[in-house]
């Protein structure tokens, strides 16, 4: 019944759920207005450290389970006044929110999305304040220790994991380098190998989907060393193709051979060891 995305909430959608008497969830919350700076934040760190939420403002408490939209004035300076409010470690990003009109009103709704965040756990800056937060039903409430650790060293190894990428690009890249500045005629057989490459983007993902550019660039790099491997195959082949027959340069040996220990009394050192 809660939208999985933004452009998912509609006017009937809040509508349903105030009827539902379900103002709150693991992951949504109506609020009448923007609350304080210290109950926002904890809300926000609490969706942030979970699966992530919705913040709709506009809506009323007009009794126990019975809500009513009223809208809020239109402000462009609303979401500026939101972010200004959130004061997490780390930070907490918030995009633009989502705005939906009310019929025969000049007021409207608007939709605040707290995404999953790559970076949790994450608590409130404030003195009193210092807790790590998650949700849990309709509440927010205080995470173990057991968690809170799990989510540290999970987002540790993320970084490690990037960390290794960067090695790894930085070695593909001497290596271009070093072939680059070959002299003619020489051969290098070296192929790129893109197993880190592809092992990091699946298991550091999470970390990584809300930037596209890496992911693009990441792209763009193998598709231009694969096309260096198959130039490199494709040489390979030609000269595997030019290469004598084996067992005639074998003939043609022994004949040499043959006819040096019989006319000089040379014999072939190798041989002669084995």
């Amino acid at each position: 019944m809660v939208p999985e995305s933004l452009a998912g909430w509609t006017y009937e959608t809040v509508s349903d759920l105030c009827a539902a008497g379900k103002s709150e969830g693991d992951r949504h919350e109506f609020k009448f207005g923007l609350p304080d700076a210290i109950g926002l934040t904890k809300i926000c760190c609490a969706f942030a450290n979970t699966y992530g939420g919705f913040i709709i403002l506009g809506v009323k408490d007009k009794t126990r389970k019975q809500f009513e939209i009223v809208g809020v004035e239109p402000n462009k300076e609303l979401y500026g006044e939101f972010v200004a409010k959130v004061r997490a470690d780390p930070d907490i990003e918030i995009s633009l929110p989502h705005t939906i009109s009310i019929p025969e009103s000049d007021k409207v709704l608007y939709v605040f999305e707290i995404k999953q965040s790559p970076r949790r756990p994450h608590l409130p800056t404030y003195a009193e304040e210092r807790v790590f937060w998650k949700r849990q039903g309709s509440d927010c409430v205080k995470m173990m220790l057991e968690e809170i650790r799990y989510q540290m060293n999970t987002y540790e190894e993320k970084r490690e994991k990037l960390a290794l990428l960067l090695i790894d690009l930085d070695q593909k890249l001497r290596s271009l380098n070093e072939q680059a500045n070959m002299p003619d005629g020489h051969y290098n057989g070296y192929l790129f190998s893109f197993e880190i490459i592809d092992r990091v983007v699946v298991e550091a993902y999470a970390i990584m989907k809300g930037h596209l550019d890496i992911f693009d660039a990441l792209e763009s790099i193998k598709s231009r060393f694969m096309s260096l491997n198959a130039d490199k195959q494709q040489m390979f082949d030609y000269l595997t193709l030019s290469y004598p027959d084996e067992g005639e340069v074998a003939i043609r040996m022994e004949q040499i051979e043959t006819s040096l220990e019989k006319n000089f009394g040379i014999v072939n050192p190798y041989k002669t060891q084995s």
